[in-house]
């Protein structure tokens, strides 16, 4: 869906507020202090995005000329707003963000605040302890379920049974596949597009699913009806492995998707009417 009708959480809003208003304050601080010329890298951004509009295209590869200018004024705002934390919290006094000093009967001309090295060290050591936060990244497949067990795959077996999509001759040979798949995972990004490499003429059902040892993509052609579905969903996902390779340090599994069980929110079961549960890649 288009980026202005996505349903953001409180954790983006504020985050992306937190964003805009040190780049305003950035922005004001370089209208107040140099005028037109302080907007002028404002200018040319905005000119080269409309530029690109006027063209229909998107311009992403090419930002290089204008990248700058929001980490600019978003750096500009970063330091105001630290400069006013050090006043109200540490030296009970501010300083410009640029001050230029003229040289004065030879006296060489110094730009710049006062040093004042445990102010440094101590805003150092807090940026270093957020970025070093993004490493906690690495333990939240930890805090998801085993992706597979002897006891998920009963219970999904006698479950779809149950629905008819099989009969337990045909879970017993499924399930005897070295290529077969029954996993717990957390579903993000789901979609519906279209493949014609992969399905042509049909729709394709797809999930990115976060398991504790590795990334499903699991891809289903020909589905059952399918409502709103959830991002962050526990589900299980029933198919054959047809993939596997390392992406960006991960390892991702391809799946072609016979079955998705939702075991939450909508509590969804999605099926493929063109099911493979023999598994024998091509």
């Amino acid at each position: 869906r288009p980026i202005w009708l996505v349903g953001f959480t409180p954790a983006n809003l504020l985050s992306m507020s937190l964003s805009l208003i040190l780049i305003l304050v950035g922005v004001s601080l370089t209208w107040r202090k140099y005028g037109l010329a302080g907007l002028s890298p404002f200018l040319l951004q905005g000119s080269y995005f409309l530029g690109n509009a006027a063209a229909m295209t998107s311009g992403e590869r090419y930002l290089m000329p204008v990248g700058w200018v929001t980490l600019l004024y978003y750096c500009i705002g970063l330091v105001a707003v630290i400069n006013q934390l050090q006043e109200l919290f540490w030296t009970s006094e501010t300083h410009p963000i640029i001050v230029i000093k003229t040289s004065v009967e030879g006296v060489t001309a110094k730009s710049g605040p006062p040093e004042q090295p445990l102010a440094i060290i101590l805003w150092m050591s807090i940026f270093i302890l957020v970025g070093a936060s993004t490493y906690l990244v690495n333990f939240l497949p930890k805090q998801l379920a085993a992706e597979t067990s002897e006891i998920l795959r009963g219970e999904t077996g006698q479950m779809l049974i149950r629905q008819d999509l099989l009969s337990n001759q045909e879970w017993i040979s499924f399930t005897d596949s070295p290529n077969a798949l029954v996993v717990s995972v957390r579903a993000y990004h789901p979609r519906i597009y279209r493949n014609e490499k992969f399905a042509p003429g049909m729709e394709i059902f797809e999930l990115m699913g976060l398991g504790r040892d590795y990334v499903y993509v699991s891809q289903m052609k020909a589905f059952s009806k399918l409502g709103y579905f959830t991002s962050g969903s526990d589900v299980t996902l029933v198919g054959c492995k047809i993939g596997q390779e390392a992406v960006w340090n991960s390892e991702h599994v391809f799946m072609k998707t016979n079955v998705v069980i939702q075991t939450d929110n909508e509590k969804q079961v999605i099926f493929s009417q063109l099911p493979d549960w023999s598994c024998v890649q091509p």
